[in-house]
């Protein structure tokens, strides 16, 4: 038994071991790949994953990207590599449409969506420490805090400037703070270690390997794809195609900004401490 990837190992679904950890899948060694040395592809008809949560399930695909994607957590690249080829109407062994080409226009297309708006699934929360040198760095992957948030309060924010003359020497408990050059500054200094949470938005990470899945929800796909055959039309110089793929793709991100409410419940108004409502 070969291992291929920390999370994907050669073997029989039918026969697993027992010693693999939950989460991992077991890979039938029938797949193939349009990249040397990175397996397994997108699974095709008959081909067989199992999967450790508690108990195996040997999953049988019967067919289609899509029932790969959603075994795998969501639509791997390989897939959407096809869902573009398919788009465009080029067949997998079309050399001016290759798996590099499509693989750039697709991180293109997720890059540009990505900034599109402050999607939640992007959103991510961490602790920090705020020590006494009144300086933090940001995440290598945060695209733009939303906020620090101590025991006691939501820290204000201000520009550098203002922050360094208001508080210029004082000591005490932060209340607000200035991003410069990705370093995170708070005032006052603090006179002990303060645990706090940082919210951010996150950079979207680039996909290169096979099984690599774009940070979105699996129901927004084909918006991403929509973006990547815009872009690959217009490589080929086929405008009114691209217009085509432009203008759904524009209609797509109008329905998820309509449609990115992680809950059904009311919205409830916060009022900041210090509102003048």
């Amino acid at each position: 038994m070969a291992e291929t990837e920390d999370h994907v190992i050669q073997g029989d679904p039918e026969n697993p071991p027992a010693d693999l950890e939950a989460g991992q899948l077991l890979w039938d060694g029938l797949l193939t790949s349009d990249k040397p040395n990175q397996l397994p592809d997108a699974p095709r008809d008959g081909q067989q994953y199992a999967r450790q949560d508690g108990d195996w399930e040997v999953i049988k695909h019967l067919g289609g990207y899509g029932r790969a994607g959603q075994a795998l957590g969501g639509i791997p690249l390989v897939a959407c590599r096809q869902m573009v080829r398919d788009r465009l109407g080029v067949p997998a062994h079309d050399e001016f449409f290759s798996a590099t080409v499509l693989d750039s226009n697709i991180n293109l297309a997720l890059t540009t969506l990505q900034s599109e708006h402050r999607w939640p699934w992007n959103e991510r929360a961490e602790q920090v420490l705020l020590n006494e040198s009144g300086e933090l760095e940001l995440p290598f992957n945060c695209r733009t805090t939303r906020a620090i948030i101590t025991d006691n309060r939501d820290l204000a924010e201000m520009t550098y400037y203002d922050l360094s003359v208001r508080f210029k020497n004082a000591n005490g408990t932060p209340s607000h703070y200035a991003i410069l050059n990705r370093i995170l500054h708070f005032r006052p200094f603090p006179t002990s270690v303060i645990k706090a949470q940082h919210i951010y938005y996150s950079e979207p990470a680039l996909l290169s390997a096979d099984l690599d899945v774009p940070n979105i929800p699996v129901q927004y796909i084909g918006v991403l794809i929509a973006k990547a055959a815009q872009l690959c039309s217009t490589r080929e110089d086929d405008r009114p195609s691209a217009q085509v793929h432009l203008q759904e793709y524009m209609q797509g991100v109008e329905r998820m900004q309509k449609d990115i409410r992680p809950t059904s419940r009311p919205t409830q108004i916060r009022v900041r401490d210090g509102s003048w409502i």
